[in-house]
């Protein structure tokens, strides 16, 4: 099973292949050149044979997953509500949800990304998205394409746990009504996360925010 870890988060790993373009990208505005960075994906049709659909009645979403795809728990450590492993275990797609107290605005939400590399060292950005056209569930988002690095600590280097680094791919809005950030945050291994990312792109594309549900707020 692929071990990630957050922002850290958000998701996208880094190490260059190929066909993207290295460097540091941040395309703020639509008329600013964008990177040249695999944004030309062929995404496989689904249909109902191969597709299932996860829905959670109290946070109020639902996002199509393929049917061999297994169903994870939440993890409240990096706020995750579900989370989705591929067959091979080299792919991860997880739906998190923050109070919209932990950042001011959506652009302070995605500079933690633009800085995280600066300021922990173990990240390193590769693309950044933020325009009219960067979308989830056709509210205003962010994506950010990462490498993340995951460092065991002295407890587990003493159990044969080894330093990894995940290709990672975070894309977040703001739900205002619900005082929430939705994300979806997809971690893969870097000789996979091509491979993977049309079948994340499909889900991206599914991914539907409802009106009803709890305010998330953190606690006292």
């Amino acid at each position: 099973m692929l071990k990630v870890t957050l922002m850290i988060i958000i998701c996208t790993s880094f190490f260059a292949s190929s066909n993207v373009v290295y460097g540091q990208f941040y395309p703020e505005e639509e008329n600013n050149t964008k990177p040249i960075i695999d944004e030309n994906f062929t995404i496989p049709e689904w249909n109902s044979t191969n597709v299932q659909t996860y829905k959670d009645d109290e946070i109020d979403f639902n996002i199509n997953y393929p049917s061999d795809w297994t169903l994870g728990d939440e993890d409240t450590r990096y706020n995750t509500i579900a989370s989705f492993d591929s067959p091979d275990g080299e792919a991860s797609v997880s739906i998190r949800v923050f109070p919209q107290s932990s950042y001011k605005s959506l652009k302070e939400f995605g500079n933690g990304f633009k800085n995280a590399d600066a300021d922990s060292g173990a990240d390193t950005l590769i693309a950044y998205y933020r325009n009219s056209t960067t979308l989830l569930d056709g509210k205003p988002a962010f994506k950010a394409i990462y490498l993340t690095t995951y460092n065991p600590s002295i407890f587990e280097d003493a159990f044969g746990y080894q330093s990894s680094t995940s290709k990672a791919m975070f894309v977040a809005t703001l739900v205002p009504e619900k005082k929430s950030y939705y994300a979806l945050a997809y971690f893969a291994d870097p000789s996979s996360f091509d491979t993977n990312r049309p079948i994340v792109e499909e889900m991206l594309k599914s991914f539907k925010i409802g009106s009803k549900g709890p305010v998330i707020q953190e606690e006292d």
